[in-house]
């Protein structure tokens, strides 16, 4: 896209109240969403990179390293806030990391990031553990 291109197409966001911010939230929202490029068809999906994970965390679980995860609920179809390209799966946070033990937040996990949207999702009342957040890969 070249700069006439862009300023025909954008040109009116930019001349608005906040406009700058709201193209910054919609360019963000799209790349979130996996709407901002072409999706590679030979790009690895995220399936077997959580399969490595499972296994990396499975063996850290044998060696003593960490403590077994508690189980999660799988995320439902009212948890999802928008459709995934081909390939990508949405996660809960900790099916991709770890808990190290931090101190438990004085505020919700969501009331930390009001200010800083990244993408929309409904309410769900156990949103407040950071845990059961969930994010797309």
């Amino acid at each position: 896209m070249t700069k006439t291109q862009f300023l025909h197409h954008f040109g009116p966001f930019l001349d608005a109240p906040n406009g700058i911010q709201k193209l910054r939230e919609l360019i963000l929202q799209l790349a979130v969403q996996g709407k901002l490029v072409a999706q590679d068809p030979n790009d690895e999906p995220a399936s077997e990179l959580l399969k490595r994970i499972q296994a990396e965390k499975a063996r850290l679980v044998a060696e003593g390293k960490i403590r077994k995860p508690k189980p999660l609920p799988p995320i439902s179809e009212e948890e999802k806030p928008f459709a995934l390209p081909e390939g990508w799966e949405w996660v809960r946070l900790s099916q991709i990391g770890r808990d190290w033990g931090q101190k438990v937040p004085d505020q919700p996990f969501s009331a930390r990031w009001k200010t800083q949207k990244i993408c929309s999702a409904p309410p769900r009342p156990e949103a407040g553990r950071p845990e059961n957040a969930i994010i797309a890969i």
